[in-house]
């Protein structure tokens, strides 16, 4: 798993928490992207954008995760790990909202959650909406998690899309969520998908596999990144004969902020 180590804004600085952004790829032209506010500010934002086949290109399935922590008092796939690494034991209730369009479709809008839930023995969930031809399969490994029926729709305002002039307001809709205690350091992972019906996960081994993919790339690249200013798009460091391309050397920019002033740090694989 990578870790990186950011500065953050002040905690009353709005802007500067929706202005800087991250970014995952997984080699097939999907990602996951947002803000560090947790936050979309673009239609394009979302937890889980797979590239697919069939529907043809990139599509926001899930935009975003509200999670709740609730204390006693190479796949189109992404894996979320939760873990208390201090304090007590807790639940935890994560709710997945769930455009199902493509990026550059027009938003929802309000009613169009009309979901198809389907929950098997193993737990696994799989929903997509009725009469649509995409589907998500979700599950919460290794805890005993089941996915819990309650429709919930919530409006969003895309703020990035406002001050463009674009279309800014669109309609979220979740079909549920997953629910389940946390015991101290005991990660749990919850895997998203639409490769497999009945996924399976382990707490370590997909992030430490993303990591060996991400360094590969840096070491084919040979090139390092500082994070996008207002300036320049990204200033490159430490040339050492890249084996491909420059242009193939994007595909290992794992996180920067974007940020008006100047950037503050590169960011590191």
């Amino acid at each position: 798993m990578t870790i990186l180590d950011v500065t953050l804004p002040a905690p009353d600085d709005d802007v500067a928490w929706r202005n800087r952004e991250w970014l995952i790829t997984n080699g097939l032209g999907g990602y996951a992207s947002g803000t560090i506010a947790g936050v979309c500010t673009r239609r394009y934002h979302g937890a889980f954008v797979p590239n697919l086949t069939h529907p043809r290109g990139r599509h926001v399935l899930v935009s975003r995760l509200d999670e709740e922590l609730i204390i006693d008092g190479q796949r189109n796939t992404v894996y979320v790990r939760y873990e208390i690494t201090r304090g007590p034991a807790a639940r935890i209730r994560v709710r997945p909202f769930l455009p199902f369009r493509r990026q550059d479709a027009p938003l929802q809008k309000p009613g169009y959650g009309n979901f198809a839930v389907a929950i098997s023995e193993d737990e696994c969930c799989r929903i997509g909406l009725v009469d649509h031809e995409m589907s998500l399969a979700l599950r919460v490994t290794p805890a005993a998690a089941t996915f819990v029926p309650a429709v919930e729709e919530a409006a969003s305002l895309l703020w990035r899309e406002q001050v463009r002039g674009y279309d800014c307001h669109e309609a979220l809709a979740s079909p549920g969520y997953f629910e389940w205690p946390l015991e101290p350091r005991t990660p749990v992972v919850m895997v998203m998908t639409t490769e497999e019906l009945h996924p399976h996960a382990q707490t370590e081994a997909p992030f430490e596999a993303e990591r060996q993919r991400v360094a590969q790339l840096v070491a084919q690249a040979g090139v390092w990144w500082w994070p996008r200013t207002s300036s320049s798009s990204c200033r490159r460091i430490a040339w050492r004969k890249p084996a491909r391309p420059p242009a193939r050397a994007m595909r290992c920019a794992r996180w920067w902020p974007a940020t008006t002033g100047s950037s503050t740090g590169a960011a590191t694989p």
